[in-house]
């Protein structure tokens, strides 16, 4: 981010969450799956306090929520039918369906749960939906997530990723949101062993088939899932980082199914609804392919390019939050501000649309309303050092030091001081009479 010569400053970024969760000693709980006494982090209060905070940001850090009511409806109608059927029927139980492309499932604990756009247009059965649901309740249900979480861990990687988007130099150019993002996705994904996910397995069949679905859709997603590790690696990196592949995973799954679950293999298969509810986020697969196309190229620092592919993206997908947020941040960083406040508008419940909004109008002098946008930023994820630098730069324009000082002084604590938003916040301090 060069602010010290006044070029133009980038947009790219992501969020730091601040997670305001209680330290607490370790102590003995009962599993509720094996009703055995283990070592927790956390009470089941805690928890589910854990996930009620996590939960919107980790929505936003995946790109947000897809608009596509039809397919959100029916993730959380499966996800609650098979949480009814669980040892926690009482968690407040949360399914959304996210717009990150990455083939990817993920639960928080205390019972929130996403499911990528990426991985759903992959699937063809409502039966298939409720095998990774049921696996994601499953790490809930054995509180696999709450057992590997600590605050320590959470609250340091998530400041790390702040420092890094806006203290190191090189990082708050072209680029930085796909660099920083994935580094955040993986503190919402919590990296399970092998017999967390054979338990898991074992009990989302367990659930699915509870429920009233074929259990055939598990081996048919576990058969997906290895064949595509095998085949593209790197497009399933985040999915079988958290959740190791094994062929042997596959094997136990086709035996349960042979034996335990053998009566219910003649059960009709879920397609009909499940096709008419995905239909809108399968028509959108090349519109993401090419802003797949674009990230690399941003990452690349050949922002023109870049530029042009999502463009092409939101001409086939011109209603997608993300898609018009991707461009507009690209449009920001080639100085392009009327056309990227443009584009971010078309991202209202978009974190990073509200922030280049706000940044554009920063740079187009309208400072009311580059304010009221990252007000909106900073209420969709608190607390992130961008929205407070950028905010702080628009309070200096408009004439209000006193309130820019109080947002250069969460710039300087949160970057130490390095890189050149944290230096130009400590000069404005120094400067204005609050550092020395």
């Amino acid at each position: 981010m060069d602010v010290a010569r006044n070029r133009p400053v980038s947009a790219r970024f992501l969020p730091a969450i601040i997670l305001a969760l209680a330290v607490l000693p370790c102590s003995c709980a009962t599993n509720p799956v094996t009703g055995k006494s283990q070592f927790m982090f956390v009470s089941e209060q805690e928890e589910v306090a854990q996930g009620q905070q996590l939960y919107p940001s980790a929505t936003q850090m995946s790109e947000g929520a897809t608009p596509h009511k039809e397919i959100q409806d029916l993730v959380t109608a499966v996800g609650n039918k098979m949480a009814r059927s669980s040892e926690r029927p009482n968690l407040p139980w949360e399914f959304n369906v996210v717009d990150a492309n990455e083939p990817n499932a993920y639960a928080l604990p205390g019972g929130k749960i996403s499911f990528t756009r990426g991985l759903l247009a992959r699937l063809d059965s409502e039966d298939e939906v409720a095998a990774v649901l049921g696996h994601e309740i499953g790490h809930v249900t054995a509180r696999h997530s709450a057992a590997a979480q600590s605050r320590e861990t959470l609250m340091g990687a998530a400041l790390g990723v702040g420092g890094a988007v806006l203290g190191a130099t090189g990082t708050t150019g072209a680029g930085a949101i796909t660099a920083a993002g994935q580094l955040g996705a993986s503190l919402l994904t919590t990296r399970y062993s092998r017999d967390q996910e054979r338990q898991a397995d074992e009990l989302g069949m367990r659930y699915m088939t509870a429920a009233g679905y074929n259990p055939r859709g598990f081996v048919q997603v576990m058969e997906v899932l290895l064949a595509a590790s095998q085949k593209e690696p790197s497009k399933w990196e985040a999915l079988f980082a958290s959740h190791p592949m094994t062929s042997e995973r596959v094997a136990t799954a086709k035996e349960r199914l042979a034996s335990t679950y053998a009566k219910y293999q003649d059960r009709p298969m879920t397609t009909a609804a499940f096709a008419r509810a995905v239909a809108p986020i399968k028509a959108e697969v090349p519109a993401f392919a090419l802003a797949d196309e674009g990230k690399k190229l941003v990452a690349a620092k050949q922002l023109a390019p870049a530029s042009e592919k999502f463009e092409r993206a939101v001409k086939m997908a011109p209603d997608s939050p993300i898609l018009n947020a991707l461009w507009a941040d690209t449009l920001f960083d080639l100085g392009n501000y009327p056309r990227a406040e443009e584009a971010s508008s078309r991202a209202p419940g978009l974190y990073i649309g509200r922030a280049v909004n706000g940044a554009s109008n920063w740079r187009l002098r309208r400072y009311p309303q580059a304010i009221a946008s990252l007000d909106e930023a900073d209420k969709l994820v608190p607390g992130t050092l961008l929205v407070s630098y950028v905010r702080g730069r628009a309070y200096e324009d408009s004439g209000d030091r006193r309130a820019a000082a109080g947002e250069y002084a969460k710039v300087a604590q949160g970057t130490k001081g390095q890189g050149e938003a944290g230096g130009y916040a400590v000069q404005k301090l120094r400067e204005w009479g609050y550092a020395q």
